[in-house]
């Protein structure tokens, strides 16, 4: 929050990688359903007014079960 409370009162598109397979070799932290759901609780609860946007990214490394929970984790936000 301490960031974004810094860049006030320009507004912030945050950027969330989703993915869940990595390739071999390279030490990625994989994110799991209960992961982007707690993210997505993070950004929701966040009291400023500048985050304008999130951007999920690395679709086609993330799972159609990771696809569900950020399909899922958004509907809050509508």
């Amino acid at each position: 929050y301490a960031t974004l409370e810094r860049l006030q009162p320009n507004p912030c598109v945050l950027h969330f990688c989703s993915r869940d397979r990595r390739p071999a070799n390279y030490n990625l932290w994989l994110k799991t359903p209960a992961i982007i759901d707690e993210a997505l609780g993070w950004v929701d609860e966040y009291p400023g007014d500048n985050v304008s946007g999130i951007l999920f990214f690395n679709e086609a490394a993330t799972s159609p079960t990771n696809k569900q929970a950020v399909y899922e984790g958004i509907r809050r936000f509508v």
